[in-house]
């Protein structure tokens, strides 16, 4: 969802020190507003499980949804191996909602009934430069990508110049010097960041 240099520059970080560690900053920053979305939102591979009855109406555990590459069955071995479709090809026999991930067999075609013996791969989520227009990552989904990494790095237990100045989310900063010794310790009070308003407009409501 958001690069390293995009970081760096959030960040006002000029140097490779830190470079490793951002990194990480970020993975850790797209799990945690992944799981407060309860859906995948990188753009990349999925691969559902589910129950077919005889429906035509699916939808995709994650979306926005580019393009469906199989929806397959299990076959008498137990694997993967019978195509939905017969062979036929995808685009003339599905319809297919990318914003929302709802997928419609057409022409008669139907899952067949069984316990978790459908496997639907599609590729599915948001990135920069996306090929079809419904993954392109929104503005304030990148911005709640952005302070969620900012927030961790500042909070985190690192140091470098003016650090109390520079901590994300600081509510109060305590330095408190002993007398007659050399000892002193800080203390950092922070409150927690709001991203309820976009969480919302992003977050996975079906189950």
């Amino acid at each position: 969802m958001i690069d390293l240099a995009t970081l760096k520059e959030f960040l006002n970080i000029g140097d490779e020190n830190s470079d490793s560690f951002l990194l990480k900053v970020i993975d850790m920053a797209s799990s945690k507003l992944a799981g407060m979305c309860n859906r995948e939102l990188n753009y990349g591979t999925r691969t559902d499980i589910i129950s077919g009855s005889e429906e035509s109406i699916i939808y995709t555990d994650n979306y926005p949804v580019d393009r469906i590459l199989h929806i397959k069955y299990r076959g008498d071995t137990g694997g993967f191996t019978g195509d939905v479709l017969r062979g036929n090809p995808m685009n003339d026999n599905i319809y297919l909602d990318r914003t929302n991930g709802m997928i419609i067999l057409l022409n008669g075609y139907t899952l067949p009934a069984g316990e978790k013996n459908i496997q639907i791969k599609y590729y599915a989520g948001y990135t920069i430069d996306a090929p079809v227009n419904e993954c392109e990552l929104p503005a304030d989904l990148k911005s709640a990508a952005m302070m969620i990494a900012a927030e961790i790095f500042l909070k985190g237990f690192r140091e470098f110049p003016y650090e109390y100045g520079g901590r994300l989310g600081l509510r109060h900063y305590q330095h408190i010097l002993r007398d007659g010794t050399n000892e002193s310790s800080r203390i950092f009070t922070y409150k927690g960041e709001d991203y309820s308003d976009i969480i919302n407009r992003y977050k996975k409501t079906r189950i």
